[in-house]
Parts: structure tokens; sequence; C-alpha cells
């Protein structure tokens, strides 16, 4: 997933690790633990930093101590890994980042072990040849205050990818041998509803393309397999919505929104700021939001189209019957600036007008873009009015357009 952002976020993080700073990176419910490993492991190659050593603590046992877990994981000695451990201890093992996830599925107890542990270790000079990465959704509450020194940078999976680049991500991965007007609907739609969620967009993939039921129930089931519940989310989205709109940086996540984000239940972006994500919507039942979160990637698809169309048409009737077709064939459809603007510019017909031309022309060659715009039009008016369309009606007016021979588009 190396799009500009992430390569971004990726780099920042490596030249640190080069460094020798330790990391605390907040991922919120939305960067998968696997998805962080291979872009550091990318951006520490690529600097022939040291290697990546992934390390699940989910299997710690509150018996052993944290430095014990990882010497044997690293095969190593457990002095290697005590917190002020010095050069001789490290002596002939190897330069290591280890990346250390899964802390959200300790127990309570054991994650503040670990977060002990980790700031512990961060207060002292990086003499070892270890570098730890703590990845975790959530901050355990020693580390709730941790800020970014000489010793530990911190950093967060927050507003990190733009909705253009979700979009350029669906089509990196789309097969070549899709339908065209699938992989242009899930490419539009898909960014507005799963957001920077890795694992979300894989989730909806093919459930972007169905109706708007089989669409929610999957948003739901994500957002249930997240461990989102519908009344303490109710309490929560009352109480955030109430909240001040203008904390939405990174050190935010320590405050109003870090639950909310390292459970899943908000996101952010730089075109649409910081909303509840679209599978909490789908658990809290709130139908309009969802939908109008369907419709932004529709109309950013649809409108340019429908409005080339339009022109082509016009352009086409234009061609046919001479510059002033608007006022010859529909003079009483126009009236005050609308008519000077179609005087002067017979593209500028707008749709009410051009379909009612098109219905009453007894031209044939005219009369055949009739059922194309009578579609585009209502298709405009539902988009006008925020009401989402299907990937059906999208399919019918290509259907349309390609049955009267007008040239294609976004190809």
């Amino acid at each position: 997933m190396l799009l500009p952002s992430a390569r971004r976020f990726a780099d920042t993080m490596a030249l640190d690790c080069i460094q020798g700073r330790n990391l605390l990176v907040l991922t919120g419910a939305q960067l998968a633990s696997e998805c962080l490993r291979r872009l550091l492991d990318d951006a520490i190659g690529r600097r022939r930093g040291p290697r990546v050593q992934a390390v699940g603590l989910e299997i710690f046992s509150e018996a052993e101590q944290p430095s014990a877990f990882l010497a044997r994981h690293a095969v190593s000695n457990e002095d290697a890994f005590r917190p002020g451990a010095t050069e001789q201890d490290t002596t002939g093992l190897p330069d290591t980042v280890f990346l250390l996830s899964g802390l959200e599925r300790l127990s309570q107890s054991a994650q503040e072990i670990w977060a002990k542990y980790f700031h512990t270790w961060t207060l002292y000079p990086a003499t070892s040849a270890h570098v730890l990465v703590l990845a975790t959704s959530t901050r355990p509450g020693r580390l709730r205050d941790a800020t970014s020194d000489t010793r530990l940078a911190v950093h967060a999976w927050w507003r990190n990818l733009s909705t253009l680049e979700i979009h350029l991500l669906c089509k990196l991965c789309t097969d070549a041998s899709e339908e065209w007007a699938a992989a242009r609907w899930r490419e539009a739609v898909l960014p507005h509803i799963a957001g920077y969620d890795t694992r979300l967009i894989a989730h909806l993939w093919d459930a972007v393309l169905q109706s708007e039921a089989e669409l929610t129930a999957a948003l739901r089931q994500h957002g249930e397999g997240l461990g989102l519940a519908r009344a303490p989310l109710a309490t929560l989205w009352q109480g955030l919505r109430r909240a001040s709109g203008g904390n939405t940086d990174a050190s935010t996540l320590v405050g109003n929104w870090g639950q909310a984000w390292s459970m899943g239940a908000v996101h952010g972006s730089d075109e649409h700021g910081v909303e509840f994500t679209a599978a909490a919507l789908a658990v809290l039942d709130k139908h309009l939001d969802l939908r109008h979160r369907m419709w932004r990637g529709q109309a950013a698809l649809l409108l340019p189209y429908l409005d080339h169309l339009r022109i082509s048409v016009c352009r086409e009737l234009t061609s046919t019957r001479g510059q002033d077709w608007p006022l010859r064939l529909g003079g009483r459809l126009f009236a005050g600036d609308e008519r000077t603007r179609v005087e002067l510019d017979p593209l500028a017909t707008e749709f009410g007008p051009l379909e009612i031309i098109l219905k009453e022309s007894h031209h044939t060659a005219t009369k055949r873009f009739h059922p194309l715009i009578k579609r585009a039009r209502l298709m405009r008016n539902a988009l006008a009015h925020y009401q989402p369309v299907s990937l059906s009606d999208y399919r019918e007016l290509l259907a349309e357009q390609l049955a009267v021979k007008l040239s294609p588009i976004h190809s």
C-alpha cells in the first residue's frame, strides 16, 4: 500500500528507528498490524536499515517478564532487553526493530505491565542494538500522556490517507477483466464508505456493488466484528456530537475522540473532517447518514457524467439542427436570463427543456435521444436532492448511451 501519504508515514517512522528512537504508533482500528509491518519493513529496507521483527503480544503470560518474553522471541539473552541495557549487553546482536502488536488484546493488568516496561525502556538513551515499536489502537494508562522527545517518537495513523488516495488504491487493486461500470462504481463509492480502513475496504470489495440493504448488512457485520454495540455507541454518538468540532488533530486522540477512534467508530479525512465511520452508522441504524455517504461517492462519479451526456446531446443537435435549435424548437420553454444563455450558447440548454424538446420532436434522429435524456434527468434530480441511486441505474444509463451511439467517456 505505498500510496503517497502511507509512504510518507512509513518513511518518517523509518528515519526515527534508524536514528535510534523508539516508537509509539497509534493505529486506531483502521491500520492492521501486518500492513504496518510491511510499510515499516519497506521503508527501513530502502534505507538499508536494521531488520524488522514482528512480535505478537497476544501470547504473553503475566508469569513472564517482558524482557524475558522478548529475549525468547529474539533468541537472545535477557540482559539485552532490560531497560538501560549497555553496548556490552548487546555485543554481537544484529540491529533489530521489534514491532510489538496485539497489546489491546491483553488483559488490563498485562497491558499495564507492557506500558510500564515500554515507558521505562524509553527513558534510557538508545545504547542498545534494539529499537522497540509499540503499535496499539489505544493508549494504555501509563502512556496516555506520552509525547515525542529525543528517545521516543509518537505517530498516529490519523487522517493519513485522503479519499483520493483510497480511490487510487481501488483502481490499482481492480482486476483488468472486471466490468467497466462495476470498477468505476467501486472506485467512486468505496472510499466514502470505507474511509482509510484497509480491512473494511477488503470486506466491502464486492458488497459495495450489491444492493443498499446488502451493503448495510456487510457494514453492520464489520462493525459488530470490531465490538461496536448499539447502546454504548449511541451514548458515544450523543457525547461526541456535542463535543467541539475543532478537536481533529492527532493530539486529540488522548481526549474526546481517542476512545471512539480506537474502537473504529470515528475516522477523519482532509476532505470531510472527522465523522463517524460507516460501520458505526450501520450498527446505529443511522440510515439517512449512511445513505449520504453512498451519495457522496455516487455524486462524484455521476454528476460530471450526466453533464457530459447533456452537453453531448446538445452538441449533436447543434450539428444536425443548427445553432438556434433551442429557441426554434422550444422557444416557449425559455425566458429571461436562460433565454439569453441558450441564444448565445445552445450547449447551455438544461435537462428540463432539453427533454421536452426531444419528446415533442417529430424528427427521428432528434427524438432518439429522448429515453437517454429522460433517464439522465431523473438521475440528476435524485442526486440533486441527495438521494443515492444504484449500480443497476448506472448500468442502464450506460446501455442507453451505447444505444444512441454517443461518444464514450471516462475511458
